[in-house]
C-alpha cells in the first residue's frame, strides 16, 4: 500500500513539473513576441519623431512609458497564469 502511494506522489509532482515547464516555455514565447511588438512600435515611434523633428528625450519617455505599460500587462498576464496553475 505504501508503495502505491509512493508511486502515485511520484507521478503527481513528475506530471506538476511538466506542467510547469509548459507554462515557462508558454511565457518565454509570449515574452519574446511582446519584445518584437515593443521593438516594431518603437521604431515606428522613431520615424514619426524624425518626420516631426521632435526632441529625442520626448521619443526616449515614450519607448520608457510604453515599455512600463508591456512590463504591468505580461506580471498581469503571468500573475493570472499562476494563479490557475495553483492547487
Amino acid at each position: 500500500m505504501m508503495k502505491m502511494r509512493l508511486k502515485l506522489l511520484i507521478m503527481m509532482i513528475t506530471i506538476l513539473h511538466q506542467h510547469s515547464l509548459q507554462l515557462i516555455n508558454s511565457l518565454r514565447r509570449q515574452r519574446q513576441v511582446i519584445v518584437k511588438i515593443l521593438v516594431m512600435l518603437s521604431l515606428d515611434l522613431i520615424k514619426i519623431m524624425v518626420k516631426r523633428k521632435r526632441n529625442l528625450k520626448f521619443l526616449v519617455e515614450s519607448v520608457v512609458d510604453l515599455e512600463k505599460i508591456l512590463c504591468l500587462k505580461l506580471k498581469q498576464k503571468f500573475h493570472h497564469l499562476t494563479s490557475l496553475t495553483k492547487v
